[in-house]
Order: C-alpha cells, then sequence, then structure tokens
C-alpha cells in the first residue's frame, strides 16, 4: 500500500450549512481526534482525496468523544435523558440497594442472583447451587 500526505486546513465554520457549503467548494468537512487534545474541525481538498483508494467504515453503534472534561460531562448527562442515544438500562437485571447498604441483583426471569452486604460479604444463587464469600 503506498502513502500519501493529505494537506488540511483548519475549519473556520462547522454545523450542516457551512459542510454544505464547503462540499460545493470541492472541500470534504472533517475532524481530527486525539488524546488529551479538543476535536480538530479541519477541511480536505477533495480531488486530492479523490485521486486515491480511500476506504471508510460506516459506524451505526453508539460513539462519544470523551476526550475532553466538557465532552465527557455531555455525555453523562445524555445518559439522563428521557432516551438517551445510548442507554445502559437493562430491564432484565435489576439491582436495589436498600437504606442499610444490602444490594439484591435480580434476573426478573430466573429470580434472585446475589445479595451482598455492605462490607462486601455475599452470598449467590445459581443453579448449581448456594456460594458465599
Amino acid at each position: 500500500m503506498s502513502e500519501f500526505e493529505v494537506v488540511a486546513e483548519l475549519r473556520e465554520q462547522t454545523g450542516t450549512g457551512p459542510s454544505r457549503r464547503y462540499r460545493r467548494q470541492g472541500k470534504i468537512p472533517a475532524v481530527l481526534y486525539g488524546a488529551d487534545k479538543d476535536p480538530t474541525p479541519l477541511l480536505l481538498d477533495a480531488n486530492a482525496i479523490g485521486k486515491q483508494r480511500v476506504v471508510s467504515y460506516p459506524f451505526t453503534g453508539y460513539w462519544s468523544d470523551i476526550g475532553t472534561i466538557r465532552s465527557f460531562f455531555e455525555a453523562n448527562l445524555m445518559l439522563a435523558e428521557q432516551k438517551p442515544d445510548f442507554s445502559i438500562y437493562n430491564p432484565e437485571n435489576v439491582e436495589l440497594t436498600t437504606l442499610d447498604g444490602r444490594v439484591f441483583r435480580m434476573d426478573l426471569q430466573a429470580g434472585l442472583e446475589k445479595i451482598t452486604d455492605r462490607n462486601g460479604n455475599s452470598v449467590t444463587f445459581s443453579p448449581n447451587g448456594v456460594t458465599h464469600s
């Protein structure tokens, strides 16, 4: 596979409207992500990219950049929305924590799976029997 250099320029404006204008000008809106850096909006030359064999992957799952404190905070707030983009809610597995600190883990189909006290001691119920720590 051969290498080629991509020349990029900083993008002044972001959003749907500016992105459409950039595309009409033969530019490709892009974002550069990196560890401990804010995302950097860029513009690539569509003609330079068009001469190369470029492969992309259509990712349809949940993804969020949490490389900055702000983006991490916003991703966490999203989980509290009525219908978040990503949900850790599973109605089949629930946990109940009582006021005295005991945790009851239940599978709504199989029943009670585990009881843990506030000291970390636990009793586990499974088809193989009852075990304790």
